[in-house]
C-alpha cells in the first residue's frame, strides 16, 4: 500500500505529467513544420513539334497537292470501283487524315448524296461541339473547298474539307485521332495538322479525267 501512494501521489503526477509533454514537443513540432505530401495533378508529356515541311504528291490519281513530310501516305482498298482513296497518316502524332474521293460522272443525284453524306458526318459532332465554324476557300488552282472547324471537348474530329469539280470528282477530308479524344493534350497537334490542311487546300488541283475511269 506505501508503494502505491508513492507511485500516484500529486506531486509525481504531475512530474510525469512535465515529462511527457517535454519528450512530445519535438515530435509535435516536426509534424507541424514539415512539408505534407500533396499529389500533383497528373499532366501531359510536353510534345516538341516539327517545321513544317512539305514533299509533292505525285501518283497517278486524278489530283494531286502537297503534305507533310512528316507524314506517309497510305493505299486504301475499297469495295466500290473507285481506287483513290488515301489515308494521310502521321506516326508521331498517332493521328490520320482519310481522303475519301467518289466519281459521279455527272450524276447530280448522287453529287447531292455525297453532299449531305458529307454533312451528315459534321451533324454528329453537334452534341459535343461548341462551335461548328465552315469558311469557303478558294485557292489559285480555282478549286473550292468547304473547310469546317470543330471546337469543344471530346470531339472525335475537329477538323473537315469536302470539295467537288461539279463534273466527275467528289473529294472528302476528315482527320482523326487513334486516341481518347483530350482537348488539352491535342491542341497543339490539332493545330499543326489544321495547317497542314490549309497547306493541301492551297496546292490541291483536278488533274484532267480523260485518264482516269
Amino acid at each position: 500500500m506505501f508503494k502505491f501512494k508513492i507511485l500516484f501521489n500529486k506531486k509525481n503526477i504531475i512530474v510525469c505529467i512535465s515529462l511527457f509533454i517535454i519528450i512530445s514537443i519535438p515530435f509535435i513540432r516536426s509534424f507541424f513544420t514539415s512539408d505534407l505530401y500533396l499529389p500533383k495533378p497528373k499532366g501531359h508529356v510536353r510534345i516538341d513539334l516539327p517545321k513544317h515541311e512539305y514533299q509533292e504528291f505525285k501518283r497517278n490519281y486524278p489530283y494531286s497537292f502537297e503534305y507533310s513530310k512528316h507524314a506517309i501516305i497510305k493505299n486504301v482498298k475499297s469495295d466500290d470501283k473507285d481506287k483513290y482513296y488515301i489515308n494521310i497518316e502521321y506516326p508521331d502524332f498517332n493521328a490520320t487524315i482519310y481522303i475519301t474521293h467518289k466519281f459521279f460522272n455527272g450524276n447530280k443525284k448522287l453529287l447531292k448524296s455525297l453532299w449531305l453524306e458529307a454533312n451528315k458526318i459534321i451533324s454528329q459532332h453537334e452534341m459535343k461541339a461548341t462551335e461548328i465554324k465552315e469558311s469557303i476557300i478558294i485557292n489559285d488552282n480555282k478549286v473550292k473547298f468547304v473547310f469546317v472547324e470543330i471546337y469543344g471537348e471530346h470531339i472525335a474530329s475537329q477538323c473537315q474539307f469536302y470539295t467537288t469539280d461539279n463534273k466527275k470528282n467528289f473529294l472528302m477530308g476528315v482527320l482523326y485521332f487513334n486516341s481518347i479524344p483530350d482537348q488539352n493534350y491535342l491542341q497543339p497537334m490539332i493545330d499543326f495538322i489544321k495547317k497542314d490542311m490549309k497547306h493541301f487546300i492551297k496546292t490541291f488541283k483536278w488533274k484532267s479525267f480523260k485518264n482516269y475511269i
